[in-house]
């Protein structure tokens, strides 16, 4: 049985579970919910049943098939995210929403000139003008607008997974584990950080693009992704790294080359505005950090304390009741990896493109 019939099917027999214990009993307590009039069991019931119907007479292709798995990993999510919808800006955020203008001129000039803070990110500030222009300075907002991005990037993230795979369970997967791992919470709930959630979209929508067989519309998202945040001159290596996962590098060849391309001309525009890589300025040097290199530091970096965090997202002290449930979470994901262990290639080609995308930060 296809999972929106199965789900549909389970909600219709646990409501007519419910109705019996209703006509049986009469009015009882079920951990915690107080069922006295049948009708909202009946309601139920009734949607179920005729949802049900419904799905079945559309066929097997029918769009049922990933929007009520996917609707509820996404309001999942959207409550996990909840409780920041009311808390007020933080740090930066306060500079972004009182400087943030809309006025042409300003957000022209922005895309011809370099940032004071070594970035170039016009686009970012285009997006931060457009929300104080529409809600002013209202973090609840644009705390919304932030969380609504994040949801699109899990659903994009989502039918690329289905798209590779074809493997509806292995996708809403990998939805739920980005949209609620412990790495994502700050460029959701920081306004400031809202610049990587633009880049993550573009990317996910040049990826997504490309495998629908649509080069150019591809190469327009990796161009708004750079112009969001520096991290996406890592799109390439993204979509080398899961077309060779999925085995289908040769499909994608011309879009990875092209947005190769387009990463190649951005960056020698950016070189252009600052006459160099541009970036944080090193103050021990004088010069941009990216150019007082440490292999030490980066393999560090890259081999050690990258993937620590991706495996212990924790804060470990503000979360310490957390802690256990944590911990069940990680070991049954661990055990659900070793179970059904990918092929060589695969693993081979995902843990390389982790790395790859840490490379432009």
């Amino acid at each position: 049985m296809r999972p929106a019939a199965l789900l549909l099917t389970i909600i219709a027999i646990a409501s007519a579970f419910g109705l019996a214990l209703r006509a049986g009993l009469g009015a009882f307590s079920l951990a915690g919910a107080r069922i006295a009039s049948p009708l909202g069991l009946e309601s139920c019931f009734a949607c179920a049943f005729l949802a049900l119907l419904f799905v079945r007479a559309c066929g097997k292709h029918h769009r049922m098939e990933w929007t009520v798995p996917l609707a509820a990993a996404l309001a999942l999510i959207a409550l996990a995210y909840a409780p920041n919808l009311g808390d007020p800006f933080l740090s930066d955020d306060y500079i972004l929403a009182g400087r943030a203008t809309f006025e042409p001129e300003r957000l022209i000039a922005m895309f011809h000139t370099p940032g004071g803070d070594g970035s170039f990110r016009p686009l970012g500030y285009v997006y931060f003008g457009l929300l104080r222009r529409v809600f002013g300075a209202n973090p609840l907002a644009w705390h919304s607008v932030a969380l609504t991005i994040h949801l699109v990037n899990c659903a994009l993230l989502y039918f690329i997974v289905k798209t590779l795979w074809g493997r509806q369970p292995l996708a809403i997967v990998a939805a739920l584990l980005f949209g609620l791992h412990g790495t994502r919470p700050e460029t959701v709930t920081w306004s400031a950080g809202n610049f990587d959630l633009l880049a993550g979209a573009f990317t996910f929508a040049a990826m997504l693009s490309a495998l629908r067989r649509r080069t150019l519309v591809s190469c327009a998202f990796v161009a708004l992704a750079i112009l969001s945040k520096e991290s996406a001159y890592a799109a390439p290596a993204l979509m080398l790294g899961l077309a060779a996962a999925a085995g289908r590098v040769r499909e994608l060849r011309m879009a990875i080359v092209a947005a190769a391309a387009i990463c190649a001309a951005m960056f020698i525009w950016r070189w252009t505005l600052f006459h160099g890589p541009g970036g944080y300025i090193d103050p021990s040097t004088g010069q941009a950090q990216v150019l007082s290199f440490h292999l030490g530091s980066a393999l560090k970096a890259l081999l050690l304390r990258v993937w620590a965090l991706m495996l212990f997202p924790l804060n470990w002290d503000a979360f310490t009741r957390s802690l256990p449930l944590a911990a069940a979470i990680l070991a049954g994901a661990g055990a659900l990896v070793f179970s059904t262990p990918p092929a060589r290639r695969v693993s081979l080609a995902l843990l390389a493109t982790t790395i790859a995308t840490l490379l432009p930060a």
